[in-house]
């Protein structure tokens, strides 16, 4: 894994001095990517590179998969499962707006998160609404590994029409079904997920739980967030809103339970957070990990990824541990999205704005390495 630290400081550097995609992609060629674009014929485009680099990435996964025991390769095909899902609603999306090039909608795809041909265009076939989801999963996805989360899916948002006015409620669903859907099956695949990593136990579940216990935090954050100015951020749908939450995490005793009518201004509950200001309240209140997130100029995004980098970092700082694998596939993310943003910023000639988005892996500098986040911290709590 070392290999990871010698693009950082050897790479990245390099670019922030360079202009052109063609010098870019000659910079990682002496890189562990290798000529990874030498038969790439035509003009080079951002996606030509960005799109190789998950190739490859895919490609050294699959390998490491196929030399993993049972349980490893368990937990590896759950790594798989996030981009399955990514895939069957990029390829719903693209269908729902009339897109017939599905050949193009599949290069699009992640590859970590593939189906065979036939079943991918079989999607694209359906419609993106809640019947054409229904159908979707009895023909198609039913004998999917994800086909479980359809089918938990479909069950709870039925119980969800007993409710009291489940006509009314039923037609606001129905009008962002695409993001519900997307919402349930990440709920439903992190909380599968989490119980996996409990099972195994020992280190991988102590490193693992708290990546993922991060990320149902961010996902439940991320979700309040999106739902303002939305019919889910009505008193009448907070409940609805509620039940996209992942059922655990740090933030879980805040986010779920009862919504108490009138009690949207309590900054201790995030089911009953209606604006942005109460839920800079609630997170203050509530965990001093997320104290101070919507804080300062960074987007919610940049903050989130930030986060998700520190903990992959400290995936490698332990021994016999799975937790490595998915911290692997994540920093390759992270690593895959600079080059994309120093390619963009190249595109644009802005080279000045290069360091804005950029995340560094591996850096000695980094502020949770130095103490710096630390410090931060120990000022707020003494309210300085």
């Amino acid at each position: 894994m070392l290999w990871f630290i010698f693009i950082l400081f050897f790479f990245f550097p390099f670019c922030l001095f360079t202009s052109g995609l063609v010098d870019i992609r000659d910079s990682l060629a002496e890189t562990s990517y290798g000529r990874f674009l030498a038969d790439h014929a035509g003009k080079l485009e951002v996606s030509n590179i960005t799109d190789k680099m998950n190739d490859k990435l895919a490609s050294e996964f699959f390998y490491l998969r196929c030399l993993a025991g049972p349980i490893l390769a368990k937990f590896m095909d759950f790594i798989t499962y996030e981009y399955m899902i990514e895939n069957v609603m990029l390829i719903l999306k693209a269908a729902s707006t009339g897109r017939t090039d599905v050949a193009d909608i599949i290069e699009q795809c992640h590859p970590l998160g593939r189906f065979d041909e036939n079943t991918m265009r079989s999607i694209a076939s359906f419609e993106n609404t809640p019947e054409g989801h229904k159908e979707l999963y009895r023909t198609v996805l039913v004998e999917t590994p994800i086909g479980k989360y359809f089918e938990r899916y479909l069950i709870e948002t039925k119980e969800d029409a007993r409710r009291q006015n489940a006509e009314e409620r039923q037609q606001i669903l129905n009008d962002e079904s695409t993001t519900i859907l997307e919402m349930w099956l990440t709920k439903l695949y992190l909380e599968d997920f989490y119980h996996f990593c409990r099972e195994v136990g020992g280190d991988t579940a102590l490193v693992m739980c708290e990546i993922l216990e991060t990320r149902a935090d961010t996902t439940a954050i991320s979700i309040t967030l999106n739902s303002f100015n939305t019919p889910l951020n009505e008193p009448k749908y907070l409940q609805d809103r509620a039940d996209l939450y992942p059922s655990f995490g740090k933030l879980y005793a805040y986010g779920v339970g009862s919504v108490t009518p009138g009690k949207q201004e309590n900054a201790w509950d995030l089911v009953n957070v209606t604006d942005f200001d109460a839920l800079k309240r609630c997170l203050a209140a509530n965990h001093p990990n997320w104290r101070g997130a919507l804080d300062g100029d960074a987007e919610w995004t940049e903050t989130t990824y930030k986060r998700e980098v520190m903990l992959c970092e400290l995936a490698f700082e332990g021994q016999f541990s799975f937790g490595c694998f998915y911290a692997y596939v994540k920093l390759k993310e992270q690593e895959i999205r600079n080059v994309q943003w120093i390619s963009d910023v190249t595109i644009l000639g802005r080279p000045e704005l290069m360091k804005e988005n950029f995340i560094p892996v591996f850096d000695p500098n980094s502020p949770w390495r130095t103490g710096a986040m630390a410090e931060a911290y120990e000022r707020r709590q003494n309210g300085y």
